[in-house]
């Protein structure tokens, strides 16, 4: 039965994004509800940002058991080691859960909360926001009637920038299959849903990151993935360069037979209707079969982006080996910090070892650690 009122929607992190979260969450939700927000780790820093960004109706705390927490709703935005412990008990505990990508480690870890999801029917989403960008929708409505081919998206990240009035560093915590390639993902799906999924064939290291090569249907498919380039770049190309959508800075622009035509929003910006969905499925539960962010309907996106993982993981064992063999690692070697990093940050990330690495000298020091065998 749809729920006639949302009382509390619990969440979960402390970080820059977060604080996001529950600044548009507080504009989606009834003014009397309340949110709980979650900061182990953050909550200095959490509270020191709300002294100057006050929220009406929101409690910062520590830790929070949420079996007694008497929520409606939870949204997890912490790092991603936690994220398959934290969806587990809340879908257990039969409570709508949307996750911050990636919703787990492997798909194994992926599998168990869908079934948990399915045999519970407690809604379990993963928040990619993308799916609910107006400019993309409109580029799709565009292409309806166009014979696509090929695809190709450049997705890259400086290594740091400012958004949002404050200082973004690119998430080398996470591998940047499980990170960026959802979002590319979510871009193909909405102008191509009616496809069956992608299929990744084949992973190619280049000089501004690595490009991933698969098909969607009959459609040829790349995106140029990397955290390392001068700005910010958010680039769809449609049949070699027919069609091209540019919302580096959103909604961006189309261009076609040379004409560049200017986006313009409808409606809330892409959060927002992901919040906003969010809200709604808490609301009525027997809305999430239709549901994008459910993961039952984007499970493709993480099969698709842990089959890139592994290959990725794969070729950088290799290209690592490969140097190994002819003389030894350098720390003080740019390329060699890269491979290290790329390869072995996340993986240290995921056991809870979170090394600062935002600059080259820190880089450096992560790779003898690296070489010494241990944290």
């Amino acid at each position: 039965m749809p729920r006639s009122t949302i009382h509390r929607i619990v969440v979960f992190g402390g970080g820059r994004w977060a604080r996001i979260l529950v600044r548009v969450l507080r504009q989606i939700l009834p003014e009397d509800a309340h949110i709980l927000w979650v900061s182990q780790h953050s909550y200095e820093a959490a509270a020191g940002w709300l002294r100057q960004n006050p929220i009406s109706n929101l409690q910062l705390v520590r830790n929070v058991n949420l079996a007694a927490a008497a929520t409606d709703g939870v949204i997890i935005a912490t790092a991603p080691e936690t994220h398959f412990t934290l969806a587990r008990e809340a879908v257990a505990l039969g409570l709508p859960t949307l996750c911050e990508k990636p919703v787990a480690a492997d798909l194994a870890q992926a599998k168990i909360l869908l079934e948990l999801s399915q045999s519970t029917g407690c809604p379990l989403g993963i928040n990619l926001e993308f799916l609910h960008a107006s400019y993309l929708q409109d580029f799709a409505e565009l292409l309806r009637n166009e014979l696509v081919s090929s695809i190709h998206i450049d997705w890259q990240d400086p290594w740091s920038e400012e958004r949002d009035s404050e200082i973004k560093y690119a998430e080398f915590y996470t591998d940047v299959m499980l990170d960026q390639l959802p979002h590319c993902w979510s871009v193909l799906s909405v102008i191509r849903p009616e496809n069956a999924g992608l299929h990744i064939r084949e992973i190619r290291e280049t000089p501004a990151g690595v490009v991933v090569i698969g098909k969607l249907g009959a459609i040829a498919i790349t995106c140029s993935l990397g955290r390392r380039a001068e700005q910010r770049i958010r680039r769809v190309s449609v049949n070699q360069e027919e069609w091209v959508l540019d919302f580096a800075q959103e909604p961006g622009f189309v261009t076609h037979e040379s004409l560049m035509t200017g986006n313009t929003w409808s409606g809330d910006r892409p959060l927002g209707r992901s919040l906003r969905s969010f809200v709604e499925v808490v609301g009525n539960p027997g809305q999430q079969r239709t549901w994008p962010l459910a993961l039952s309907n984007c499970f493709n996106t993480v099969q698709c982006s842990q089959s890139a993982s592994v290959l990725w993981r794969e070729l950088l064992d290799k290209r690592i080996q490969d140097l190994q063999r002819r003389s030894t690692i350098d720390p003080k070697n740019p390329e060699h910090v890269r491979l290290v990093i790329d390869r072995f940050l996340p993986e240290f990330a995921a056991k809870g070892h979170r090394f600062p690495v935002w600059t080259f000298e820190e880089q450096t020091e992560f790779v003898r650690t690296w070489l010494t065998g241990h944290p």
